[in-house]
């Protein structure tokens, strides 16, 4: 079964792309990420937290 996307989906998609790649962009300037490439696949970035983002995960989500 196909589904039939319209032009606007495109554009929705590549919106919420930018608006991903600024989030990490200013996780990245606070120093909580840090992307690392793919060691089998240099097309991907890996998004990791450092350990001042590790630590802010931890204060923020309390363990259940």
């Amino acid at each position: 079964r196909r589904l039939k996307l319209g032009a606007g989906c495109l554009i929705t998609s590549r919106i919420q792309i930018a608006i991903k790649t600024r989030i990490v962009d200013t996780l990245e300037k606070k120093n909580l990420v840090v992307r690392l490439n793919d060691q089998l696949d240099q097309r991907i970035k890996r998004v990791v937290l450092t350990h001042a983002g590790k630590q802010l995960f931890s204060d923020v989500v309390p363990i259940m």
